[in-house]
């Protein structure tokens, strides 16, 4: 007979437990939390990289305007400091030492190249120039940053370092104006 009861209430105690609906909802946040902390932090990953280039791309068509129009040569601004023009007019902070500028001058648009100035995986610093231009020539203004990438399921997807990083490129392409 107690055998019986036992038994009989080891059954009604699950029956209770299954019917059971309390904490339902903290278990189903709890397995659904890391996707969606996942995919809240990816969407924010990518919003910042683009807002990055977007910041880049407007600092160096500024830059890349006083360099148009003369300002740079007529103040004799150095390398430095027109790249420290360039980090002050972002809209984000950026480590400004890793901002790397190339001002040089073509002979025509088609030698032209955006692309970064590789070396063993790294930007080649020694491949850079700054070369404030002459009137009337086509110039070239390429910054290039290595943006971090921070949640590891975006790196896959938006990488193009070997150290895992998002190189941001911006290029002004003009011709300079008849300035002096």
């Amino acid at each position: 007979m107690l055998e019986f009861r036992d038994r009989h209430r080891d059954r009604a105690a699950r029956r209770r437990f299954v019917r059971d609906r309390r904490g339902a909802t903290a278990i189903e946040f709890a397995i659904l939390a890391v996707p969606f902390f996942l995919l809240i932090f990816a969407v924010l990953e990518t919003a910042a990289v683009f807002i990055g280039e977007m910041t880049l791309e407007n600092a160096t068509a500024q830059a890349g305007r006083q360099v148009r129009t003369g300002e740079v040569a007529d103040a004799q601004v150095s390398a430095p400091d027109l790249r420290q023009r360039i980090c002050a007019t972002m809209a984000i902070p950026i480590d400004c030492e890793k901002l790397q500028i190339d001002l040089r001058e073509y002979e025509r648009y088609s030698d032209i190249s955006s692309a970064a100035p590789v070396k063993n995986n790294v930007i080649d610093v020694d491949g850079l120039a700054y070369d404030e231009g002459e009137p009337g020539r086509i110039m070239a203004l390429r910054a290039f940053y290595e943006w971090p990438i921070h949640t590891d399921i975006i790196r896959r997807f938006l990488s193009n370092t070997p150290s895992g990083n998002h190189m941001l490129v911006a290029v002004d392409v003009f011709k300079t104006e008849p300035f002096q």
